[in-house]
């Protein structure tokens, strides 16, 4: 199980605190024609959770939630820190496992887990994670990803959702599925680091609800090849105190004092 769980808590780790942007793929249905671009539904999706004003003033936040893998009978518990313009942290204790961090302070980005200990993220992975990081990304996604496509519409459980398939300047596409009728977002195929690699996860978000003014999805649930993984959000506060230490890559253990020779 352990050999398992190597491979999934990494998508646990990012998964409470992307909520609503990532990178993505998918291979979505040939597009119709629709009375509506790619730019009005990601403006309309920003409108849906809040609008701007709704962020503004916002320069840090805290999530705290559950998970459970019910296949594998694995349960624990995720927090997360995210601070302006682009750090993030994240410690999820997993019930015998241990405690997995994340982080990104801006520029590094680093991983930490019992079995495979303090690891730096290079290359597409590094990517991911600059991307992911970006605080309030879905408001600066035009910023962030230069090109959008709407390529039609598909059905996302018993909605019609509006499929925009967006091209980051680095890194691989991100699909974006928002509700047909209200725009929020329901679901995405989301390519993100993991241990063994990139990988494809999708997202489905759903039970939004408003906190300060903004809607946030606080059941989110990640299908992967090994099972379902649900993600509930308990807590959310805004605009905390966080140190930029707590984002750094942690430092090597301190070496072990040297015992006095017994005489």
């Amino acid at each position: 199980m352990k050999r398992t769980l190597y491979w999934i808590l990494p998508v646990v780790v990012l998964a409470i605190g992307v909520v609503a942007q990532a990178q993505q793929t998918a291979a979505p249905a040939a597009p119709a024609k629709l009375d509506i671009k790619a730019e009005q539904v990601m403006e309309k999706a920003i409108d849906a959770i809040g609008g701007r004003k709704a962020f503004e003033g916002l320069k840090s936040q805290y999530m705290k939630g559950k998970f459970e893998f019910p296949s594998m009978g694995v349960t624990g518990e995720s927090e997360i820190f995210q601070k302006a313009p682009n750090k993030q942290m994240s410690v999820t204790t997993v019930e015998g496992f241990g405690e997995v961090r994340s982080g990104f302070d801006g520029q590094v980005a680093w991983a930490d887990n019992p079995m495979a200990g303090l690891t730096t993220m290079e290359g597409e992975a590094l990517a991911a994670i600059r991307l992911q990081s970006t605080f309030n990304g879905e408001l600066k996604w035009k910023e962030l990803y230069p090109k959008a496509e709407l390529k039609g519409k598909e059905p996302v459980g018993d909605r019609e959702a509006y499929v925009i398939e967006l091209t980051p300047a680095e890194g691989k596409p991100a699909t974006h599925y928002n509700d047909a009728e209200t725009f929020i977002l329901l679901r995405s195929d989301v390519v993100i680091p993991t241990m063994s690699g990139m990988n494809l996860v999708q997202w489905m978000f759903s039970d939004y609800k408003d906190v300060e003014g903004r809607k946030i999805p606080h059941t989110i649930k990640q299908n992967i090849p090994e099972g379902e993984i649900v993600i509930t959000l308990a807590e959310v506060k805004s605009n905390i105190e966080i140190d930029d230490a707590k984002f750094a890559k942690p430092g090597p253990p301190p070496a072990p004092e040297a015992k006095p020779e017994q005489k």
